[in-house]
């Protein structure tokens, strides 16, 4: 398999202007966020996180070799588990 990368570089002043666009809608992002913040944490606090875990499904994981792996398999949109495909090799004066 394989994959080709192209990449255009920007020249420096557009790159620092570009920067500085980005911290200032991130600035204002930030402060336009801030009542769904607050709304959001006094909400939060108010959760019985013990209970959230207790009562929460966890994924099944699979482990598999990795020759079991096969790309053309279909994944459901909200997967149940989570196969995890490994290779061993030997660590070097073993």
């Amino acid at each position: 398999m394989t994959a080709a990368t192209y990449s255009q570089t920007l020249p420096p002043p557009m790159v620092s202007r570009f920067l500085e666009l980005v911290e200032a809608v991130d600035d204002l992002l930030f402060e336009a966020i801030v009542p769904v913040r607050q709304r959001l944490v006094e909400e939060l606090a108010k959760s019985d996180r013990a209970a959230m875990v207790a009562r929460g499904v966890r994924p099944l994981v699979i482990n598999a070799s990795d020759a079991d792996f096969d790309p053309r398999t279909k994944r459901l949109p909200y997967p149940t588990s989570n196969k995890l495909h490994w290779s061993s090799t030997p660590l070097s004066g073993e």
